[in-house]
């Protein structure tokens, strides 16, 4: 039988996703690591690669960056490897490997070393690299998915760029992914909305470092919809 089908899998993915919301991060990889041992029994059959990005996921919410980082490594070395052959779903994943990586590398403090394959600029421009590849394919049918990692790529492509000292082309990267949440259609905006917060911060915390100080405040209200209130006081 598959792992994955057996009760105790759905359970252990049940308490992944609710640890994650409940922010239970020492349960959750808890969980993640049950998985894998409950797929580690299991011979032959496919890779399991969406676990194994989960496992990288709750290893980086535990500060365990350096193990997170060998996952995200070994995923993208296969995604290079196999590019021709692997499917949409893995390419996906790989660019989300891709962002994982330079998370780790934010946590262990690493330089801003350009030529550092794991460095946040190159994993960030990769990523972005290839999720414009992907988006360009007409039978990708997946608006909702491309939209919201589209958003986490342009956000953290202006960390690693304010990261080097560009605050403009940072500026850029923020601006178009607070776009990206606007423009996204009627199917697909509720989905993204909630990820206008994060984007909206970093560009409003910019606005204000740059001296940008009425732009910044308008950016931020205007995010939480308290834009009215403020022209009006």
């Amino acid at each position: 039988n598959d792992s994955t089908t057996c009760p105790k899998f759905r359970l252990l993915w049940m308490l992944f996703h609710t640890t994650s919301l409940a922010r239970d991060w020492a349960t959750c990889l808890s969980s993640t690591e049950e998985m894998m041992e409950l797929l580690a029994c299991k011979k032959g059959g496919s890779d399991h690669l969406r676990e194994k990005i989960t496992s990288a996921f709750a290893l980086l919410q535990c500060r365990r960056p350096s193990p997170a980082q060998d996952i995200c490594r070994q995923f993208i070395h296969r995604s290079n490897r196999e590019n021709e052959e692997s499917d949409i779903f893995e390419q996906l994943l790989a660019i989300v490997a891709e962002l994982y990586n330079a998370d780790g590398s934010l946590s262990l403090e690493r330089g801003t070393n350009n030529d550092d394959d794991d460095s946040p600029f190159q994993c960030t421009r990769r990523a972005e690299s290839s999720l414009s590849m992907l988006a360009s394919l007409d039978y990708l049918k997946v608006p909702i998915l491309l939209s919201e990692l589209r958003v986490f790529v342009l956000n953290n492509r202006g960390i690693a760029l304010l990261l080097e000292g560009d605050s403009v082309g940072a500026l850029s990267y923020f601006r178009e992914a607070i776009e990206t949440t606007y423009n996204s259609n009627e199917t697909t905006k509720h989905q993204v909305a909630w990820l206008q917060i994060p984007v909206a911060f970093n560009l409003s915390l910019l606005l204000l470092q740059i001296g940008r100080v009425e732009e910044s405040f308008k950016v931020w209200l205007s995010n939480r919809r308290h834009l009215s209130i403020w022209e009006s006081a």
